[in-house]
């Protein structure tokens, strides 16, 4: 090795602009604060995420999930602050054998933000939700959400096994409150089956 670079600078180069610049790039990946993931749950029956993070502007939640009942498919819920009251609701259109239908309820105890498979479709076979809350922590009295959902529970594997879900959903528990738990519920059964798994993110802006 030559004891100077073509431009005149000493073997090793200098360590502090390095070191400078790899703090630089942690700094602004750390302001940016793209989608964190705030936790992780193996669901089993009805599960909470609790003590939410508010320190986000949006809050998102994905789930695997699967249901313990024997049944082809049935219904996921979601629950705001433990609240069992009448504070939410929703509208959805959810296509299925090619026909689509459009579901609207107000005023009612959860939203349903989904389809999972139960225990009578192909074993393993798991769907998949996603929810956003874009404000759910700012001043609005009703926090709303969008959700996307989407299940395949084959028997025969058939068309009729599968369902696509996207809508909105409003909680409104009376007052400007944030939200700061969330709970999914496996439709009328019990329990989720084993491998259910959901995680929960936050993301700000700069």
């Amino acid at each position: 090795m030559p004891a100077s670079t073509p431009q005149g600078l000493p073997y090793p180069l200098p360590t502090e602009p390095v070191a400078e610049g790899a703090q630089a790039i942690r700094n602004l990946a750390e302001a940016i604060k793209g989608w964190q993931c705030l936790a992780e749950l193996d669901l089993t029956a009805a599960t909470t995420f609790n003590a939410i993070d508010q320190d986000f502007d949006q809050l998102r939640l994905i789930a695997s999930v699967r249901s313990a009942t024997a049944i082809k498919a049935e219904g996921l819920n979601l629950r705001c602050n433990g609240i069992t009251s009448a504070a939410y609701f929703q509208s959805f259109v959810m296509a299925n054998n090619n026909v689509v239908t459009a579901n609207q309820q107000v005023a009612v105890a959860q939203i349903q933000i989904g389809l999972l498979p139960g225990s009578s479709a192909t074993p393993s076979w798991f769907g998949t939700t996603d929810i956003l809350f874009p404000s759910y922590n700012g001043p609005q009295q009703s926090k709303t959400c969008t959700f996307s959902s989407y299940c395949h529970a084959p028997v025969a594997n058939n068309a009729t096994d599968l369902w696509t879900i996207y809508g909105h959903g409003t909680f409104n528990p009376g007052a400007i409150t944030p939200i700061t738990s969330l709970t999914l519920i496996p439709g009328a059964s019990a329990a989720f089956a084993a491998g259910s798994r959901a995680w929960l993110y936050g993301i700000s802006g700069f």
